[in-house]
């Protein structure tokens, strides 16, 4: 129980100084890109973020204590499951990053705008929510400069190919390992 509302609290310091968990773990937690973040770096940011809870509650109630790291899925699954779901399917439909960044993108402008972004989810299946990936992929949305925009370097972290799986394949990727595995299970 202890654990439980000491997750609470966290998610909640996270939304509030990011507005959600994936801009929080992007921006703070995972700026290493390396899928999963250390007890010592979960004690680091719990300092610099001003959690005023019990970091070993909250680690305890991430890992059981049966893991040496805490991945997005452990602060949010819902999250990490839906972020990971348009990842797989923009393989699945387009490839590459770049030739889904050409459908969303066609003039080169370098930047898409949620009607676009919107549209480009609807091709990807009617029961994606495009208002929560654009909030959630979109590291720009609350800049007075970027309001509610998206670049390729917002994707380009979901770890999409940027080349055919066939050229890559040559050193021994599968398609599941091609894109990050938010769950924590890729290896």
């Amino acid at each position: 129980e202890a654990g439980g509302a000491a997750a609470s609290a966290f998610v909640a310091l996270l939304k509030r100084k990011y507005g959600t968990v994936v801009r929080a773990w992007r921006m703070r937690l995972d700026r290493q890109k390396l899928g999963r973040i250390t007890k010592m770096e979960l004690v680091r940011h719990c300092q610099d973020l001003g959690y005023e809870g019990s970091v070993t509650s909250l680690w305890d109630h991430y890992t059981g204590e049966k893991r040496s790291h805490v991945t997005l899925n452990d602060i949010d699954a819902k999250a990490a499951s839906q972020v990971e779901i348009f990842a797989s399917r923009v393989v699945w439909r387009h490839g590459t990053l770049d030739l889904a960044w050409k459908e969303l993108d066609p003039r080169g402008a370098d930047v898409v705008h949620f009607n676009a972004f919107s549209r480009f989810c609807t091709g990807l299946g009617e029961d994606l929510d495009a208002n929560w990936l654009f909030r959630n992929l979109s590291m720009y949305e609350h800049s007075k400069f970027r309001d509610g925009t998206i670049v390729l370097s917002d994707l380009e972290w979901l770890g999409i190919p940027r080349k055919p799986l066939d050229e890559i394949d040559h050193w021994g990727w599968r398609v599941a390992d091609a894109v990050v595995g938010f769950s924590g299970d890729h290896k």
